[in-house]
């Protein structure tokens, strides 16, 4: 190749890369500058700026600010529009279209987050409706009865984590500009698989987001859930349980994280699975099964700072009990082990409210 070539192969890609980071730059300002609309309570002049960032996202095939952007829009359009959900969904379906994994995976969530909102706030009118076969209107969600509404918001959280494989690849800190929670949580779910999985776990978990029509009579009784749940095989269902979802995803999610060796993570899902057991299952003693397992994941992990996680939800079990001398020593463990760590803090807090009590 000659020399002239390779300079200006370089000169362009020298070009795009700067052009790239000039518009990335300009897009961290204008959003400076909807924050603070937004605290003035301006959603107009906050909505024209983030229609900007929009265009500018789009342009420079900048697809994670294009998502937020999108996301932000239907923020502002919500507040300044009567009826505005329609145009919003079809514009979040609009671009699903566009876009690919992972991005798109995680607009399936955000789409899958609005009509299931829709549906909480509209609950006690869409519930009157009578049961149709086909949507009334295939195009106005409006429209539909509560069953045709929770099938959708369904599919799209089941959409939300396929492929599987391409989302436990990548690092939830490359999308830190879309979701709400703290850089310092990424390693308790260090993937956009695990955030995703996350929000699908919450859905199915509240019974009010099941369908009438359809009870939940899966039986979640087996005891070794709570000693050898990863070895235990998870009954099938005739049809569709959120209970027998739910136990899969977090058979599914352990193995991963253990395969992983990330031991905070496997910490953390193995305290919510527990939290799970104790409202899903319906097993004499589970209290004390579930003490009994948290105290054997303390020996387990107790090398590990996420493992005053675990000190933290013993003291409360406790403290819920009235037995506060327990729950300080738990609290007391914590803070002396790992001061610094997620559960020292949540157990000061504790703590000090303990104290307080004792005044």
């Amino acid at each position: 190749m000659k020399k002239s070539t390779v300079l200006t192969l370089l000169s362009c890609f020298l070009f795009f890369h700067l052009s790239a980071q000039n518009t990335e730059n300009l897009i961290a300002k204008k959003w400076l500058v909807v924050y603070q609309y937004e605290l003035d309570d301006l959603p107009k002049s906050a909505l024209a700026t983030v229609d900007e960032i929009y265009q500018l996202a789009e342009k420079g095939h900048l697809n994670k600010q294009r998502i937020k952007a999108l996301i932000y829009q239907a923020k502002f359009a919500n507040t300044l529009e009567e009826n505005a959900q329609l145009a919003i969904i079809n514009r979040f379906k609009n671009e699903l279209k566009q876009l690919k994994s992972p991005e798109k995976n995680i607009l399936e969530n955000y789409l899958a987050e609005l009509y299931l909102s829709y549906y909480q706030q509209n609950h006690w009118r869409i519930n009157r409706r009578s049961r149709t076969e086909e949507k009334v209107d295939p195009n106005d969600f409006r429209t539909w009865d509560s069953e045709t509404l929770l099938v959708e918001v369904k599919k799209h959280f089941q959409n939300t984590l396929q492929p599987k494989s391409q989302l436990q690849k990548a690092p939830i800190a490359e999308y830190q500009v879309l979701f709400d929670s703290p850089p310092d949580n990424n390693i308790y779910r260090p993937t956009l698989y695990d955030v995703l999985a996350h929000n699908v776990l919450v859905f199915y978990a509240d019974d009010a987001n099941q369908m009438e029509a359809v009870q939940d009579t899966y039986p979640v009784s087996d005891t070794a859930y709570f000693n050898t749940f990863l070895t235990t095989d998870i009954p099938e269902s005739k049809v569709f349980s959120p209970k027998e979802a739910s136990l899969s995803l977090y058979q599914e999610l352990l193995k991963f994280h253990i395969a992983q060796e990330q031991t905070a993570a496997t910490i953390v899902l193995q305290i919510e699975l527990l939290n799970y057991l104790q409202v899903h299952t319906h097993i004499s003693g589970k209290g004390d099964r579930i003490e009994r397992a948290l105290k054997r994941l303390k020996v387990e992990y107790t090398s590990n700072e996420a493992s005053t996680l675990i000190d933290f939800e013993l003291a409360t079990k406790y403290y819920d009990q009235g037995q506060k001398k327990q729950a300080l020593a738990y609290c007391e463990n914590a803070i002396q082990e790992f001061p610094e760590s997620l559960g020292a803090e949540k157990c000061q807090s504790l703590k000090d409210e303990i104290l307080s009590l004792a005044l």
